[in-house]
């Protein structure tokens, strides 16, 4: 047989293979030695070791087509699975700073018109979120974004959730991951001081089906993450408070429900598998509070998995400066956040021996004068180096209004005090 037509004959048969048309035992050296009659009445096994008589391989050839052919949902579309993650100690001494990209998912409100994921979005005043402004953040230096997510308009009287919400939160951790920043996503106004909550640190709520609801809503969302590598963070809840929505702290009681809450989370997460048996987990005492008073009913949930919890809080202190009228940042202040840190450090940090986040933390915006930003920004400034000091990582509470310090419309920022004086005192 001539090699012209040896060599057709092997190409013939590399498209064939190509398209699954051939049966595995063809066998490609009897063909090259007989005649297209034959070939035609009967297979033949194919050998890898079959050879073009310029020495090459035919079944290499065949290969290196196929990796070119990959199905629309192969795994190189998805997140990537990783073994073996990063502990929950290494993360969080891994961020540098982290920012929340408040009152956007997390909104709520009867008064709320229209019902696609955008009216709610963007139903307290900011835009939808872009992967521009996610850009934008990390370019400032940042390198965690803490996403808010209010569940309750987007799920029915059992806890199932709308599809369409659940894809919207992932396009928003997918822009986080994008530039590859660590991303928390909580379940935030389901609770807290609202007439709309259910989650509350109440034990005949918690038994009457409060308890399995919260463990429905975490299996969806934990399913549909579960493929996502370590740097995606969950967070069980955000600020629950008793049903008399007592800031100031409640009753064993009712911390007790928390702790219980915390631990149906990690049960919850661990059971579904995949990467969630090791994703590094968020849990929070009453309020989210550091004060003796709330953190003292605290008890860790057990975890399967070891080293792969962090305790959050939220710090608004001292008052007058972060909540209050206060114009100047003084020593005072700076005394006051002194003790801030101590008594997180010694209630929180030397208790638990958990690394602990302060998921949020922040100024309100007084007035626009350069005077009042640069005093801000000392603010800010103290409080992230007080905090790294003891190993904690920051997120500043931005709620595209009184405390944001990003122009989320245009993905500029807008407070360039606070955030350089932030991450002058940041660790690379």
């Amino acid at each position: 047989m001539k090699l012209q037509y040896k060599r057709m004959l092997a190409s013939m048969i590399c498209g064939l293979m190509m398209l699954n048309l051939v049966a595995c035992n063809l066998h490609v050296e009897d063909l090259l030695h007989q005649g297209s009659t034959e070939m035609q009445e009967e297979q033949s096994s194919v050998e890898e070791s079959a050879m073009w008589e310029d020495g090459e391989s035919l079944s290499e050839n065949v290969a290196s087509e196929e990796e070119n052919i990959k199905p629309e949902n192969s795994a190189e579309t998805l997140p990537e699975t990783v073994g073996e993650f990063r502990n929950a100690s290494d993360i969080v001494s891994d961020i540098r700073l982290g920012w929340n990209v408040g009152n956007s998912l997390d909104s709520y409100g009867d008064w709320i018109n229209g019902d696609s994921t955008e009216d709610y979005e963007t139903a307290w005043g900011n835009p939808v979120i872009t992967p521009e402004l996610i850009h934008c953040v990390k370019e400032q230096g940042f390198n965690a974004v803490r996403v808010p997510v209010t569940y309750l308009h987007f799920m029915d009287e059992d806890g199932k959730i709308d599809e369409a919400w659940l894809a919207r939160v992932k396009e928003v951790v997918d822009y986080v991951l994008a530039e590859d920043m660590y991303c928390i996503i909580d379940i935030h106004h389901d609770t807290g001081a609202s007439e709309h909550a259910w989650i509350v640190a109440d034990p005949y709520l918690y038994e009457n089906g409060m308890k399995q609801r919260f463990a429905y809503v975490w299996q969806q969302i934990a399913e549909y993450f579960k493929d996502y590598d370590d740097r995606l963070i969950f967070e069980g809840m955000n600020e629950v408070l008793d049903a008399s929505w007592n800031w100031g702290g409640s009753t064993p009681e009712n911390y007790e429900v928390i702790n219980q809450l915390n631990q149906v989370f990690v049960d919850t997460v661990r059971s579904t598998g995949g990467n969630n048996t090791q994703r590094n987990l968020v849990v929070v005492a009453y309020g989210n509070s550091s004060h003796e008073s709330q953190i003292s009913g605290f008890v860790p949930p057990h975890d399967t998995a070891e080293n792969h919890l962090i305790i959050g809080i939220h710090v608004y202190e001292p008052d007058g400066f972060c909540n209050g009228n206060d114009v100047v940042w003084d020593e005072g202040d700076e005394a006051t956040l002194d003790a801030t840190f101590e008594r997180i450090y010694g209630n929180v940090v030397q208790k638990y021996q958990l690394p602990v986040i302060v998921g949020e933390f922040g100024a309100r915006e007084l007035n626009e004068s350069e005077d009042y930003k640069r005093e801000r920004s000392e603010f800010a400034k103290y409080f992230v180096e007080k905090a790294h000091a003891r190993g904690i990582a920051c997120f500043w509470w931005d709620d595209g209004g009184s405390m944001k310090i990003f122009d989320r419309a245009n993905a500029v920022p807008y407070d360039s005090y606070t955030i350089q004086a932030m991450m002058e005192v940041t660790v690379d």
